[in-house]
């Protein structure tokens, strides 16, 4: 059942990829399919496609987690203001480098206490997901905010951490490394016993408890790799762009979830694939990009309109497929 899901998804997705850079390439052929617009989406990929992967494990295990862009601009801050505090231009290289490697250290520590806090609220407690991880976005948002104390942004990093968000080796930007790592050991992680439990505890958590599955532990571990990936993006975002600030990334939490959804993922939980999900990351770059070189997303507003009618779409189709409804509506119109 899963392969022929998985196949029907990935044969839906290419399409819809054919589609799509099909469109694009007749209505901008000189702008869309130049060398420096598929550097452009290669350039904004992984920042998206980690967050995006943060929310695949959360909503596969039935949950969502609304926290990954505010756990981001949190660690962002703490570390961007712990290293502008220690370091000065006077380092030595040595001490930058150990500050640098320390700072990378300190990302992963509280990226992994924020996802275990939210894994904690909802697997132990019970919490809703939707209202666990929301309290913990505004709490995440405040503490980036009281942080950087009022200040819009924080700058001036050393050379060697914008290295790790615009260095290359052999020629491939070190954020597509990145991603291509995690999406593989993602990958890797979902066909493992521990990644089977967690499609066990989306599709019926009561059942996966009667057959032995510990449904607090699989949650837990869920929100926290997903919390695990929001500090890789922290250090990314840092690096790439020599600043921090709270709300960096703000516009990628509706379309990760977007990303989840068309990738294959049921809302409910129980289904869902890497692969579907990368690939579906893609499309949406592309749909960006290419709303960007025809000037239709050039207000913010007409790109949030945008994302949401595709959400809600993509939604509803989901919503009727997984209830069967969608072949009755079909017989009804005939």
């Amino acid at each position: 059942m899963s392969k022929f899901k998985l196949n029907g998804t990935v044969i839906n997705l290419a399409i819809i990829f054919a589609v799509v850079f099909a469109t694009f390439s007749i209505i901008a052929p000189n702008e869309f399919l130049s060398i420096k617009n598929f550097q452009s989406i290669a350039y904004k990929i992984p920042e998206f496609g980690l967050l995006t992967l943060a929310m695949l494990l959360p909503m596969i295990a039935g949950g969502i987690n609304l926290s990954t862009i505010a756990s981001t601009g949190m660690i962002g801050v703490i570390c961007s203001k712990i290293l502008t505090t220690f370091l000065s231009q006077d380092s030595s290289e040595n001490t930058v480098l150990i500050w640098v490697i320390a700072i990378v250290i300190i990302a992963i520590a509280i990226s992994f206490f924020s996802g275990l806090f939210n894994g904690i609220i909802i697997g132990v407690i019970g919490v809703s997901p939707i209202l666990a991880t929301l309290g913990t976005l505004t709490l995440y948002n405040g503490v980036a905010l009281k942080t950087a104390g009022g200040v819009g942004s924080i700058t001036g990093f050393p050379e060697k951490l914008l290295w790790i968000g615009n260095g290359e080796v052999f020629k491939i930007p070190i954020p597509i490394i990145i991603f291509l790592i995690v999406a593989v050991i993602i990958f890797f992680v979902t066909k493992t016993s521990f990644g089977i439990q967690i499609y066990l505890v989306g599709s019926n958590p009561v059942a996966s408890r009667f057959s032995g599955v510990n449904n607090q532990s699989i949650l837990i571990k869920s929100y926290t790799i997903s919390g695990l990936l929001c500090g890789i993006v922290a250090i990314i975002m840092m690096a790439r762009y020599n600043s921090a600030k709270a709300d960096y990334g703000s516009s990628y939490l509706l379309q990760s979830i977007l990303a989840v959804i068309m990738g294959g993922t049921s809302i409910s939980g129980g289904s869902g694939t890497v692969l579907g999900t990368v690939i579906a990351i893609i499309i949406l770059q592309m749909i960006s990009s290419g709303f960007n070189l025809i000037g239709f997303a050039g207000s913010a507003y007409v790109a949030d309109i945008v994302w949401g009618a595709l959400l809600i779409i993509i939604i509803m189709i989901n919503y009727l497929i997984n209830n069967g409804r969608l072949s009755s509506i079909k017989r009804s119109l005939k």
